[in-house]
């Protein structure tokens, strides 16, 4: 590109500088004129590289209306306008040169708020982009949910009228084969006396052919008796002579369903605005007044304020507490392992009663309003077990078994989701998922190696593993979402580390080795240590996280020593 003013003069320059205000090229020479002239000593100068940048703004540098170069400003309107503006509409108004309201507009308050403005948009997209992605994968993981909802109910239906079939199919045979077995019968009985008939038959040719008269009238009389007999047994077999009709009267509530259903379910589709809302910067600035105090201070919200002290009496052997629960009475329950109890103790923390089990507790989920969930460490047979218990009565309610694809299975952790489904650790199989009625059966096949503890929040499953000292999180299809590594994670073979969630998705993980209790967000990027020895936290092996009342529970493994904490800003912990 060329000098302009040495092109209107026929000489050819290349041009190194661009003048803002005059728009124009200028060669090395030209601009050392430009720069001391007194017109345009004061202009913007630039160069052409940057001026390819700067006309990426496409900066009207005319008024729309009467298509004259703005020149002005009014300090009434704020607006920036063409002396044919001003002449017509704004000659009563205060009115500057453009040039001088432009004085230091690069570092006024208009830039920033402008800037602050696209920085706060650009904020809002990015949150709604990522809220598109979060609601896509929710759908995905919705659509799949009920599509193995479907499944499974299919199956179910299936396998009741398999049974139901076969029963019918066994009863329809055993009709046949009793029928069956009676004519036979009869078959045999004409087939004897057919035989014998013919036999007579040939005893009356015999007579005719060779014997005397007085032979012939004796053996007439003789064969004539004996006929006599065959046929009242041949009358009297054929008047009782069985006619079978085997028919089939089908169940009319399964007709009903032939004939009258013509759907397998619906799906209720709902649409709702989303929760999250706009935010215009002002209103965050009246939300977030503080915006200005440290983002250490801020997180000071977040805290862990002591409740109540627990001392759990020991048992007849060394106290193992592997698990904890806040039950919705909002008394506490803890499992001992080693002296095969669940102890409970009142929301004060004095002891109430223990159930005595018959064998060493691992792990223990409340469902609902009187029942909890306990799996067991057993060494000999049963390993495939685990109970409910009446938790208000303190007595068994059930005991379930769960199916088992190779010889020898190990159920461990175990937590529940929303709809009541139990997951539990099943080794070596993987995550065992049963319906609230405990009849269904479905399995996600997740690496479980040296994975003993996990817990469920509503579509995610978390759980720790000794491999790497690692935290996962899965969806419940199975899908790896992300990983979380740390040494405090850490733990010996004769231990693991329980975790909790709270209402946020976020997880606390109690971390024996290291005596502390660490807190990871809920997708796995930040984490913090908010428990530790100074907070007399020893060997903690249970930890519960109550959703209700927003509070955490933390014991012992062998101190018999607990905690109850009021979790005081839990939204804000990140």
């Amino acid at each position: 590109m060329y000098c302009e003013p040495c092109e209107q003069n026929g000489d050819i320059k290349l041009a190194e500088t661009w003048c803002i205000e005059c728009e124009e090229r200028y060669c090395e020479t030209c601009v050392k004129y430009h720069k001391v002239t007194k017109i345009s000593k004061h202009h913007q100068l630039i160069s052409l590289a940057d001026r390819h940048k700067a006309g990426s703004l496409e900066i009207k540098r005319n008024c729309n209306e009467h298509q004259k170069k703005l020149g002005f400003f009014c300090t009434q309107h704020d607006t920036i306008l063409c002396l044919k503006c001003v002449q017509l509409f704004h000659s009563s108004c205060d009115i500057l040169e453009l040039n001088d309201a432009s004085k230091g507009v690069k570092t006024s308050t208009a830039l920033l708020d402008l800037e602050s403005s696209i920085k706060e948009l650009l904020e809002n997209l990015e949150t709604s982009i990522h809220s598109c992605k979060e609601a896509d994968n929710d759908l995905k993981l919705q659509k799949e949910k009920i599509e193995m909802k479907i499944q499974t109910f299919r199956e179910e239906i299936n396998k009741k009228l398999d049974t139901l079939q076969q029963q019918l199919m066994q009863e329809v045979k055993s009709c046949f084969e009793k029928h069956q077995l009676q004519l036979v019968e009869y078959q045999n009985n004409f087939l004897f006396r057919e035989k014998i008939l013919i036999e007579r038959k040939e005893k009356t040719y015999i007579l005719k052919a060779f014997a005397s008269d007085a032979q012939a009238l004796i053996g007439i009389k003789e064969i004539g008796a004996s006929v006599l007999k065959d046929k009242q047994f041949i009358k009297e077999a054929v008047s009782k002579f069985p006619v079978h009709t085997l028919t089939i009267s089908v169940n009319s509530q399964l007709e009903s369903i032939v004939t009258e259903l013509n759907k397998f379910g619906a799906i209720k589709d709902e649409t709702s605005v989303c929760a999250k809302y706009y935010i215009e910067p002002k209103d965050k600035q009246v939300r977030h007044s503080d915006m200005c105090v440290p983002v250490s201070q801020q997180r000071k919200k977040f805290k862990l304020h002591l409740k109540e002290k627990i001392f759990i009496q020991s048992g007849y052997h060394t106290m193992n507490l592997t698990s904890c629960v806040i039950l919705p009475n909002n008394k506490l329950m803890f499992a001992d392992g080693n002296n095969k109890r669940l102890i409970i103790h009142d929301e004060d923390g004095g002891f109430e009663h223990y159930i005595q089990l018959t064998d060493q507790p691992f792990d223990v989920t409340v469902v609902n309003e009187s029942t909890v969930y306990v799996t067991f460490r057993r060494k000999s047979e049963n390993k495939n077990i685990f109970v409910a218990y009446d938790y208000n009565t303190y007595r068994l309610r059930e005991t379930i078994s769960i199916s088992a694809e190779k010889d020898s299975i190990s159920l461990w952790g175990i937590s529940h989701n929303d709809e009541c489904e139990l997951f539990i650790v099943t080794y070596p199989e993987g995550i065992k998922i049963l319906s609230d009625d405990k009849r269904v059966e479905k399995l996600i096949p997740i690496n479980i190696h040296n994975v003993y503890n996990l817990t469920i929040n509503k579509d995610k499953i978390y759980l720790t593993s000794r491999d790497n000292n690692t935290l996962h999180c899965y969806n419940t299809f199975g899908k790896k979402l992300w990983t979380f590594t740390d040494e405090k994670l850490k733990s010996s073979s004769n231990s693991s580390v329980p975790l909790t969630a709270d209402s946020q998705g976020n997880i606390y993980l109690a971390c024996p080795l290291e005596d502390v209790v660490l807190l990871v967000s809920k997708d796995g990027k930040y984490h913090k240590t908010v428990l530790d020895r100074s907070d007399d936290i020893n060997n903690p092996r249970g930890i519960f996280f109550d959703k209700k009342t927003s509070r955490l529970l933390v014991c012992s493994q062998d101190s018999g020593h607990a905690a109850l904490y009021d979790v005081v800003g839990g939204h804000e912990c990140f």
